[in-house]
This record gives structure tokens, C-alpha cells and sequence, in this order.
């Protein structure tokens, strides 16, 4: 809500060229089925994320965001700690949400994929469909993201140790859990004022189960003796952000600000 005597800012003016129209226009005739492909009648609560893991690799890191953000992107490495596969799961709240993430993924993709309806209600593979390194797809409101590194092997193994694309998009989609997409509940709660030596204190509410992850705007969050602490870098409002995750790979972001009192 504006405060009495505020204007709204214009939005920015973004500029298209004959050549962005160009590209444009590629693209949608490279995958047309993004507009056309009929809409699925399937609706998943989420994934089991610990169902979705790969033979022979082991999960190296994990960083979460909402489905409009980028979503769960989880990295799989050998036994060397090579990295040899990147697996991205989007539970967005509807199958718009998660066409929107494969219009983004696929606009991102250096080399045209095939259409292969097997994969996910749409997907598109490359290697002529058959996914050995990339599947790009979506089933109902979840979207995913397979990419299995085209690596040289380390010593003792070799790239045919690590399964296609195709084989992972399945334990993908095997892993799926139906029901309604309820994004987990949260909040980031703070006083509207603080001790800018004492800090920040930081409250985080979610729905029972789920998981979470703070870092701050002009701050470090550090752990006090009653719980979270955001510790200012400088004099100046301090934003706190909670990426909250539930077992279902659902994925909310909160934030809450507050301001110094004067010295």
C-alpha cells in the first residue's frame, strides 16, 4: 500500500529488437507444443525428494528456491567428488507454474531438443529424443530438469556408470506423491525496531515438518543463546530471508524487515 502523497513508480520500458523478435519467433517454432500440447488433468502434492537419487553417485550439494526461482537443484557426484549429474525438480502450484519453468529451462538450452511425450506429459530430450545427457519435462505442476555432465571419467570408472537422462527423468516421475500442491506455511517474524549492537532477533514459523534456511539483507545471521540473530553490517534497515522447504520439495520464500533505532 502507498503511503498518502506517494507515486507509483512507472514500470520500466523494456526495449525489443527486430532480432529478439527474431529469436522469438525460433523458439516458438522449435517447440510449439509448449502452447499447444493439451493440459494435463494430473495434480501431484510433490516429490519425494529422498526417492531420487542416482546408482554409484552420491548427492554433493543441494540449494533450494521456489518454483519460480529455479527450483531444487540438486548435484550428484562419483567417487572422486567429480560432479557427473544435475537433477531440478519445480513444484509449482499449478501446470502454469511449471510450463513457465520449462519455457525458462529450454530458452537456456544452446542446441534444439526433440519433442518426447514419454518422458512427462510434455518433455524434450536431446540426442534425437532418447535423453542420454538432457531432459527437459514436466508432469501436471511439477517441471524437471535432468543433466547428466558429458565428463571425462575419472580413473576406475567410465561415463556409461552414470545412467541417461532418460533413466533418471523416470525415477523422477516415479517419485511423484499426488494431491494438492499446498506450499508450507511460513513466516519470518522480527520487531519493527532493534539495538543495532545487540542485533537483530529472528523469529521463523513453518508448517510442522518443514525446513529452513536464513541469510540476510546488510547482515550476517549468526546463532544467539534464544535462537537466530541478525548481526548489521552497517547502519541501516536489515531484510531477513527464510527459504523454506517441506519433505515434498515444496518451496516457499519469506522475508521480514526491520530498522535500527538511533544511536
Amino acid at each position: 500500500m502507498l503511503a498518502a502523497g506517494s507515486a507509483a513508480a512507472a514500470p520500466p520500458v523494456v526495449t525489443r529488437t527486430a532480432e529478439d523478435a527474431a529469436l522469438e519467433a525460433r523458439f516458438r517454432a522449435a517447440y510449439p507444443q509448449l502452447a499447444s500440447a493439451s493440459p494435463s488433468s494430473a495434480r501431484f502434492a510433490g516429490v519425494d525428494m529422498q526417492r531420487i537419487g542416482i546408482a554409484g553417485l552420491k548427492v554433493r550439494a543441494r540449494d533450494d528456491h521456489p518454483a519460480d526461482d529455479g527450483g531444487i537443484v540438486t548435484s550428484f557426484a562419483d567417487a572422486t567428488d567429480q560432479v557427473r549429474a544435475i537433477v531440478t525438480v519445480a513444484v509449482a502450484r499449478d501446470e502454469a507454474g511449471a510450463r513457465a519453468f520449462l519455457e525458462a529451462a529450454l530458452h537456456g538450452v544452446s542446441s534444439e531438443l526433440a519433442f518426447s511425450p514419454t518422458l512427462g506429459d510434455v518433455a524434450w530430450a536431446d540426442d534425437g529424443g532418447r535423453g542420454t545427457h538432457l531432459v527437459v519435462g514436466a508432469r501436471g505442476n511439477v517441471a524437471f530438469l535432468v543433466d547428466v555432465l558429458a565428463v571425462n571419467a575419472p580413473a576406475g570408472t567410465s561415463p556409461s556408470a552414470v545412467p541417461s537422462a532418460a533413466k533418471i527423468a523416470g525415477t523422477v516421475s516415479a517419485a511423484l506423491v499426488a494431491g494438492r500442491p499446498d506450499l508450507p506455511r511460513a513466516s519470518v517474524v522480527v520487531p519493527p525496531t532493534f539495538d543495532m549492537k545487540a542485533g537483530l532477533p529472528v523469529g521463523v514459523q513453518v508448517s510442522q515438518g518443514a525446513t529452513y534456511r536464513l541469510h540476510a539483507d546488510n547482515a550476517y545471521v549468526a546463532r544467539g543463546q534464544a535462537g537466530p540473530v541478525a548481526k548489521p553490517f552497517k547502519f541501516g534497515p536489515v531484510t531477513v530471508h527464510a527459504t523454506v522447504t517441506d519433505a515434498l520439495g515444496r518451496v516457499v520464500a519469506v522475508h521480514a524487515t526491520s530498522t535500527p533505532r538511533s544511536p
